[in-house]
């Protein structure tokens, strides 16, 4: 049974968050830093420590953008993805090697190896997945959603980079947990998928036990489908690409004035964030964002829990999908 990681010292850290906010016309009281560092605990602890590391060599580095840029992404997308029928839970796909590697499930060229998950050399930290437990129907569901998140000016270069790696870890994903036919029956894959459900059941007590949304049920997974999934009884699936696409690539850019989401090459949801709302967001609660994000309805952007989520089919042919614009990077 995989363990919670140790937390990260509050009062050695604060004063270095609330120092770089401030830099960035943020004002954090101590409550908001608590709480930031609590989802990086959450989700993944040497990401703060390596925040901190990178302040005493620059105030701005790209790391440190990069992580902040990681807590109002997180915040924004189980806002985003939140739906009455799905629990999502956020995982970084660096914390989820390291942890099958101490296991052993990621050597080499093993299925849950980072070559075959797509990350030719090593996941990036601007990796995550989320894990979502469909409970619509007798029997649960489970989904994979990575997303990859950008921030910056983000030009032609970096998207289309961004979509190509959300697109293989999509793959990746798939042939390492979903590949159909009699191999999901072998030991290899019933051991990988036990390991991703006992992730996903981590994973969510942290999202509990750090307060990263208190308007999500996380008992539905600690304990209404707790033994239902680390039993075998669910069903991998990837009928939810038929409304959210196979991934996501999160953009915080310069430049932009308004939210949209659009499905781009390879059925890659696109969804394109103004730079100010990295900053913006990262000290409101998930309940706060969703709010947002309805009280808005830009036409342009998908309501993703107005949608129904029974009876679907994963046909990717129901998406609008069109051709990565260059002129509008």
């Amino acid at each position: 049974m995989m363990q919670l990681q140790l937390p990260i010292n509050l009062s050695s850290n604060s004063m270095v968050i609330q120092e770089y906010l401030k830099i960035k016309g943020v004002e954090a009281d101590v409550d908001d830093v608590h709480r930031i560092i609590n989802l990086f605990n959450a989700v993944n602890g040497d990401w703060l420590l390596r925040l901190v590391s990178s302040k005493k060599g620059s105030k701005d580095s790209t790391f440190s953008r990069e992580k902040i840029s990681i807590v109002a992404a997180i915040k924004f997308m189980l806002a985003f993805l939140k739906h009455k029928d799905i629990v999502w839970v956020p995982v970084s796909l660096e914390e989820m090697l390291r942890v099958s590697g101490g296991a052993g499930l990621s050597k080499d060229e093993g299925v849950l190896s980072a070559k075959n998950l797509g990350f030719e050399k090593g996941p990036t930290s601007d990796d995550l997945l989320f894990i979502g437990l469909d409970k619509s129907g007798d029997t649960p569901k489970i989904y994979l959603y990575p997303t990859e998140v950008k921030t910056g000016n983000n030009e032609v270069a970096v998207i289309k980079k961004a979509f190509e790696q959300a697109s293989a870890t999509a793959e990746g994903l798939h042939k390492a947990f979903n590949p159909g036919g009699e191999i999901m029956d072998t030991i290899l894959y019933k051991v990988n998928r036990n390991f991703l459900m006992q992730m996903l059941v981590t994973s969510c007590k942290k999202m509990q036990v750090y307060h990263v949304d208190d308007s999500q049920n996380w008992d539905e997974v600690l304990d209404t489908y707790r033994e239902a999934i680390l039993n075998e009884r669910y069903f991998m699936s990837e009928n939810i690409q038929e409304l959210l696409g196979k991934g996501a690539v999160l953009s915080f850019r310069k430049g932009l004035m308004s939210r949209r989401t659009s499905f781009k090459e390879d059925a890659i949801n696109f969804i394109e964030m103004p730079e100010r709302d990295e900053f913006g967001l990262i000290l409101k609660q998930v309940a706060e964002i969703y709010e947002d994000i309805h009280s808005k309805r830009d036409s342009d952007f998908l309501l993703f829990d107005e949608c129904i989520v029974d009876n679907l089919t994963g046909d990717l042919s129901k998406l609008s999908v069109s051709a990565l614009d260059e002129k509008r990077h």
